[in-house]
């Protein structure tokens, strides 16, 4: 990687992260680099093991970041492993995309989709192939997607106060890495609730950028609601400030939702079919307690497509007019090419009736020039993640086929257009680091990808993103976006308070200044030195 010289960065922004998967991360079991059986084993069985759910639910063990990519022949994916691993105790290892999920028979049993007989709850079936399946066509333990997302909803949720303990050890961590601002990805009623608290309490010391997201259609209602709740805060630019707590600490800002899934878990919509098309089995709604001849059969005849898009074009067009209708913007996960197509064509169709809202794109990884030529004409602004690169660069091609690599990670291309575009890590996918951001780029430059013209911290800086506003949205969107107002924005008197800036000085400790007073989080540092 280059050898780094000092840098500031003016409002060190992290525009796509999970605030709180982040806290659960920090918090679990690491499975991040495991390849074989007994790494595997020794984690689960380790004294850290026996505390790792006192900060999660009770009884059960909690993993963040297997990738299977990297399994050797000794690791079977599938529930019977962690069977024999952890016999009598519930065990969620969530995937390193978090779009799946890995379980034994323990856990299917404590949410009643197993029973003593080993009878599968019927309603699986309508998860289709998001539910993974052995040879004799039972469901392995593995979950994607919907199915994933009815597994946590149906296992035990944190209490209130591992919820903002967990928020807080991210905020640290956060602002240990330099970054001061955050644009968090997922937000629950219970999660807002405790950011709340953590505001009036003047524990929140990062601001946030807050969008409410819909795991999947079934929990859109329930999003749009938070959202609606969320949107009428008191004070355009956050939480008041008479209990002494600071503006602009948390905006309530956007509605996310999914339009595809991850590359990784090969259920991302891609224009072409997947060139990795036997590692899934797909059984659409296939019994899983009848005889499995007929669905291994169905399943041989369903291999190859590229991957559904979970809206069609009437639910997007629904989404976009009721979130903007609320002042606020639509961020939409789209990592696929077809996915970004498709949620190009809606907003191209509303823009032509008059409707235009702030779009954001999150992760946009495969891109084709038709398509960003579109993003541009409409306005909309991508969030992206180089640092995906790094983790994904060993097997891209084998999964999207070699010749879709040139139209993948577009940040250079985007940049020859003008299209604002901005860097997160995803974290807890990825981690929390701006210097992986460079490794990324720095590989797609290598990867003939193209290289960036700009200074590469520019894009994770959150006064560069707010510019970026400028003059793009409607008046009706100036409540939580106001710095797109300037001469709104001009009448408030306390917000010149919270500037911050970060420096990064090689392989030193980020510093974290914030203006005009020069205060340093962490630690003292005078100004003439």
């Amino acid at each position: 990687m280059t050898q780094l010289q000092s840098f500031m960065v003016p409002e060190c922004f992290d525009s796509h992260i999970h605030w709180l998967g982040t806290g659960e991360y920090l918090s679990q079991l690491s499975l991040i680099g495991v390849r074989t059986h007994a790494e595997l084993s020794r984690l689960l069985q380790s004294p850290s093991a026996a505390t790792a759910p006192v900060s999660i639910v009770e009884e059960w063990l909690c993993g963040f970041g297997w990738d299977e990519n990297l399994f050797d022949s000794s690791i079977a994916l599938h529930r019977a492993t962690l069977d024999v691993l952890c016999p009598h105790r519930p065990v969620a290892l969530v995937r390193k995309d978090g779009h799946g999920i890995w379980v034994n028979s323990s856990a299917l049993k404590a949410v009643g989709w197993l029973d003593e007989n080993e009878y599968f709850h019927p309603d699986l079936r309508m998860f289709g192939d998001h539910v993974g399946r052995d040879a004799q066509g039972k469901p392995n333990g593995i979950f994607k997607e919907s199915a994933k997302t009815a597994f946590d909803r149906a296992r035990p949720s944190p209490s209130l106060s591992v919820v903002k303990s967990q928020l807080l050890l991210a905020q640290t961590h956060f602002l240990n890495q330099g970054f001061t601002h955050i644009r968090d990805m997922s937000c629950s009623p219970l999660q807002w609730q405790a950011t709340q608290e953590l505001a009036q309490e003047g524990l929140l010391r990062i601001h946030v950028d807050q969008t409410f997201s819909a795991e999947d259609k079934s929990g859109l209602a329930a999003a749009l609601s938070l959202a609606r709740e969320a949107s009428q805060i008191d004070s355009p630019l956050g939480l008041d400030s008479g209990a002494g707590v600071k503006k602009f600490l948390l905006r309530p800002q956007a509605l996310k939702i999914y339009l595809d899934g991850s590359l990784g878990s090969r259920t991302a919509c891609l224009n072409n079919n997947y060139d990795n098309a036997a590692a899934e089995k797909k059984g659409g709604v296939a019994d899983f307690n009848s005889e499995p001849s007929s669905l291994l059969a169905q399943a041989s005849q369903r291999r190859g497509d590229g991957g559904p898009c979970f809206y069609n074009a009437k639910e997007l067009e629904e989404v976009f007019l009721e979130a903007w209708a609320l002042g606020l913007g639509v961020a939409v996960h789209t990592i696929g090419d077809r996915a970004v197509s498709e949620c190009l064509n809606v907003a191209s169709t509303l823009d032509d009736r008059g409707h235009r809202g702030p779009l954001f794109l999150e992760h946009v990884q495969l891109a084709r020039d038709e398509d960003l030529a579109m993003i541009k004409r409409l306005g909309a602004i991508c969030h992206l993640q180089p640092s995906h690169l790094v983790t994904d660069c060993s097997w891209l091609a084998n999964v999207v086929g070699e010749k879709q690599v040139p139209i993948c990670f577009p940040w250079s291309r985007m940049e020859t257009l003008g299209i604002p575009f901005f860097f997160g890590s995803d974290s807890p996918v990825e981690p929390v680091s701006i210097f992986r951001t460079l490794a990324g780029i720095e590989l797609g430059g290598q990867m003939n990808l193209g290289t960036l013209k700009k200074p590469w911290w520019q894009y994770h800086s959150r006064s560069r993103y707010l510019r970026s506003l400028e003059g793009m949205l409607p008046e009706s969107f100036s409540r939580h976006f106001p710095e797109a107002f300037p001469a709104a924005l001009a009448k408030d008197s306390s917000s010149d308070d919270l500037r911050t800036h970060t420096l990064f000085e090689g392989s030193r400790t980020p510093l974290v200044y914030s203006t005009p007073r020069w205060q340093v989080f962490g630690r003292s540092r005078s100004t003439n030195q």
